[in-house]
């Protein structure tokens, strides 16, 4: 069939139909035109449009697909919220950035809610 064919015959088809039934095919055309735009964007571009949220919005991101969970566990993105909250990033830990911003966000936590201990060093002497 040629393309002004189809039309023809859709048309047809459409003005037999109900306003509950051109209500129904709307929403299939409105799901079937979903796009998951995070997912066509490359990489860079998705972090940078990411990096905006705060970060428990990313978080909740994380939980739309496994394609939106990996970029909102890229390493780039954490190291930016790293930066903006100036969260300590312990260089000899071979952790992902993600896990050195939650740990930094659990230490300011438990200092401002003084749930911290002190603990007294003690001298050992290697003289006998």
């Amino acid at each position: 069939w040629r393309e002004k064919e189809k039309q023809d015959v859709l048309e047809q088809i459409l003005t037999q139909l109900s306003l509950t039934e051109l209500y129904y095919i709307s929403l299939l055309l409105m799901i079937r035109r979903y796009r998951d735009f995070i997912s066509e964007l490359s990489p860079d571009i998705a972090v940078k449009i990411l990096s905006y949220l705060p970060p428990c919005q990313i978080l909740e991101c994380s939980k739309v697909s496994s394609t939106w969970n990996k970029i909102c566990t890229y390493d780039s993105l954490w190291r930016l919220k790293c930066i903006e909250r100036k969260a300590i990033i312990e260089p000899n830990l071979e952790l992902p950035m993600l896990e050195h911003f939650k740990r930094s966000v659990f230490l300011h936590r438990n200092w401002n809610e003084c749930k911290c201990k002190i603990y007294g060093v003690t001298e050992t002497s290697s003289k006998q």
